[in-house]
C-alpha cells in the first residue's frame, strides 16, 4: 500500500468510528426487551389481529340471537284516498222465492269519491322452538371462531418476538463480526509496517512486502462488506419493529452464553404438541367441521317455530292508540314446522361437502402435528450443536492465538516465512469469525425454539 492509499484508509477509519460514536451519542441504546415492546405496539398484522378478535366476538352475539325470540313493532298511520269510477259489477236485483238465494244482475257501478284515515299498530313475537341443536351448534361455532381468532393472535405475537429477537441478535452478530475484521485490518497493517522495516534493513526479501500489502487490501474488503452487513441488519431490526428502514439504531450488547437446555427434546416436542398456537387451531378447525358436518346431517330434519301477535287498527287514530287494549284489536297465536322435502340433492351435496371438509381437517392435524415435531427437534438440535461448536471454537482460538504468536517470533528471527504468519493470521480471524457466528446463532435458535413452545415471552 502507497502512503497515499494509507492516509485515504486511515481517514475513512476515523471518519467511520467518529460517525458511530456520534450515532450512539445520539440514539438512546435499546434492549431486548424495549425492542419487543416497540413491535409489539407498532406491528400492523399484530393491530389487525387484535381486530379479528373483536371481530369474532360479534359473530357470537349475532350466533346467540339465533336462541332469542325475536320481537317486531310496527306503526303506521295513512289516509286512503279513492276518486270516483264506473265498473261493470254484480248488483243483487232480488230473492228466488224457490231458493231464497239472491239474484244477481251484471249493471254499471258508480262510486262517488272515498277517503278515510288509516291508522295500524302491530307487536309480534317469534321463537324458534324446535331445530334438533343447529343454532347452539352455530353458537358453539362462534366461540371457536373467537377462540381461533385468539389463537392466531397469539401465534403472530410469538412470530413478532421470534422476528424481533432474530433481528436483534443478527445486529449484534453483525456488529461483533466487524469489530473481528476492524482487529484483523489493525493486525495486518502492523504486519505491513513490521515487514517494510524488515525489508529496510535487509534481512527479507521485497516479496515480502508485496505479500502483506495484498493481505491488508484483504481484510479492508471484509471489513467494507461488513460494514454493509451491518447497515442492511439495522435495515432489518427497523422493519422488525414497525420502524422505517433508515432509522438511527442502537442496541445494548447481551451476554449470549447459553446455559444447557432446561428440558430433554422429548419433553420439548410434548410442550410443543401442548401449546402450539397453530396446531390449537387446527384443532378447532375440526371442531367446526366436525359441527358443519352435523349441521348438514340435521338439514333433513323439520323445524318448529312458534308465533304471537297483537294488531290494532281503525279509522279514528284514538281507537288504536289509547289504553284501553282489549278494544279494536286482534291476536294471532300459531305454530309453524317446516320440512325440507326435496331441494335438488342440495343437501345430500353439503353434507359430503363437510363430511369431506371435516376429513380433511383431521389430516391437516396429523401433518402439522409432524412437521411441528420435526420442527422442535431440529431447533433443538441446532440450539445443542451451536453450543457445542461455540465451545470448540473457543479452544480452536486459543489455539489459533497461541500459532499466530508462534508464527510472528519465528518469522522475526528468520526461520518462518510470511506466508505461515499470513496463514497464521487467518486462522485467527476464522476462529473468532467461528465463535462469534455460532455464539449468536445459538441464541437465534433458542430464540425459535421458544416460539415453537410459545415460550417466546417467558
Amino acid at each position: 500500500m502507497n502512503y497515499r492509499s494509507l492516509i485515504r484508509w486511515t481517514v475513512m477509519t476515523i471518519l467511520f468510528a467518529g460517525i458511530s460514536g456520534l450515532h450512539a451519542q445520539d440514539v438512546k441504546k435499546l434492549s431486548m426487551d424495549d425492542c419487543v415492546k416497540i413491535a409489539l405496539e407498532n406491528n400492523s398484522v399484530l393491530k389487525n389481529k387484535k381486530r379479528d378478535v373483536d371481530l369474532a366476538g360479534t359473530d357470537v352475539v349475532s350466533a346467540r340471537s339465533a336462541l332469542l325470540p325475536s320481537i317486531n313493532a310496527s306503526l303506521a298511520s295513512g289516509k286512503y284516498i279513492q276518486g270516483e269510477r264506473k265498473f261493470a259489477g254484480d248488483v243483487p236485483v232480488g230473492i228466488d222465492t224457490l231458493t231464497g238465494e239472491a239474484i244477481y244482475e251484471q249493471k254499471t257501478i258508480t262510486q262517488s269519491r272515498i277517503e278515510r284515515n288509516s291508522h295500524y299498530a302491530n307487536i309480534s313475537l317469534t321463537q324458534q322452538l324446535w331445530d334438533w341443536g343447529r343454532d347452539w351448534r352455530a353458537l358453539k361455532q362462534a366461540n371457536l371462531g373467537r377462540e381461533s381468532a385468539r389463537l392466531s393472535l397469539l401465534s403472530t405475537k410469538n412470530q413478532v418476538v421470534y422476528n424481533v429477537k432474530e433481528a436483534y441478535f443478527e445486529l449484534l452478530k453483525a456488529k461483533k463480526l466487524g469489530e473481528v475484521y476492524q482487529e484483523a485490518v489493525t493486525v495486518s497493517e502492523e504486519q505491513l509496517k513490521r515487514t517494510e522495516v524488515m525489508y529496510q534493513i535487509g534481512s527479507i526479501a521485497l516479496a515480502d512486502v508485496y505479500k502483506a500489502k495484498v493481505q491488508v487490501g484483504r481484510d479492508q474488503v471484509n471489513l467494507i462488506t461488513q460494514q454493509n452487513i451491518i447497515v442492511k441488519a439495522e435495515a432489518d431490526l427497523n422493519y422488525a419493529l414497525g420502524l422505517e428502514p433508515n432509522s438511527p439504531i442502537d442496541i445494548e450488547e447481551m451476554d449470549v452464553e447459553v446455559s444447557q437446555l432446561s428440558m430433554q427434546r422429548t419433553d420439548a416436542v410434548q410442550t410443543a404438541v401442548e401449546r402450539n398456537p397453530d396446531l390449537k387451531n387446527i384443532g378447532l378447525n375440526i371442531d367446526n367441521y366436525y359441527h358443519e358436518k352435523r349441521k348438514a346431517q340435521l338439514a333433513f330434519l323439520p323445524t318448529i317455530s312458534g308465533r304471537v301477535s297483537y294488531q290494532r287498527d281503525n279509522e279514528d287514530i284514538n281507537r288504536v292508540y289509547n289504553k284501553h287494549l282489549n278494544q279494536d284489536y286482534s291476536v294471532n297465536i300459531g305454530a309453524q314446522l317446516d320440512l325440507n322435502i326435496f331441494k335438488g340433492f342440495a343437501d345430500k351435496a353439503e353434507l359430503q361437502r363437510q363430511s369431506l371438509n371435516y376429513a380433511k381437517a383431521e389430516e391437516d392435524y396429523i401433518d402439522h402435528e409432524r412437521q411441528l415435531k420435526s420442527n422442535v427437534t431440529q431447533a433443538y438440535l441446532n440450539v445443542k450443536a451451536y453450543r457445542e461448536i461455540a465451545d470448540i471454537n473457543s479452544t480452536n482460538l486459543e489455539s489459533a492465538q497461541e500459532d499466530f504468536r508462534l508464527a510472528q517470533e519465528r518469522y522475526k528471527i528468520g526461520s518462518g516465512t510470511l506466508i505461515e504468519v499470513i496463514d497464521a493470521q487467518l486462522s485467527v480471524t476464522q476462529a473468532k469469525s467461528n465463535l462469534v457466528t455460532a455464539r449468536y446463532n445459538t441464541q437465534i435458535a433458542l430464540a425459535y425454539l421458544n416460539s415453537l413452545l410459545n415460550t417466546s415471552n417467558e
